[in-house]
């Protein structure tokens, strides 16, 4: 009896990450192309393609590409989620990513949902 509860805790579990990853893969997606984006220099496809409208009316694009240069998120050529949200329109990532000379960066994106699609709502660099 123990052994089909455990099994059928252990099934509820995996469904439910599941669950996580399959609603939060918008945002995964979104934030690997973001970041190809601007390892090509493409700052204006960054910001106006992967960026909400509330980010571009809160941070102007010149100030975008200043955070960008100075934490090197133009270098980004990996990333690493290890923790996953969505309530909703809303969802975030945490975790790490790497550049070209292999250092690695802390941070943590938001994203809002706009027309079914997950921008970037924000983009945090986390202190370690």
């Amino acid at each position: 009896m123990w052994k089909r509860v455990l099994l059928t805790l252990i099934a509820i579990i995996l469904v439910a990450v599941a669950i996580v990853f399959w609603a939060t893969s918008g945002m995964s997606e979104n934030a690997n192309i973001f970041f190809n984006t601007l390892l090509s220099k493409d700052y204006k496809g960054a910001y106006y393609g992967y960026v909400s409208k509330n980010f571009q009316n809160r941070v102007p694009y010149n100030e975008f590409v200043k955070f960008i240069k100075a934490n090197r998120l133009d270098q980004v050529n990996n990333t690493s989620w290890n923790s996953r949200k969505t309530d909703g329109n809303m969802g975030e990532l945490e975790g790490f990513v790497k550049t070209i000379d292999k250092s690695s960066i802390p941070l943590k994106i938001e994203f809002i949902k706009e027309n079914d699609t997950w921008r970037i709502y924000g983009i945090y660099k986390k202190v370690r």
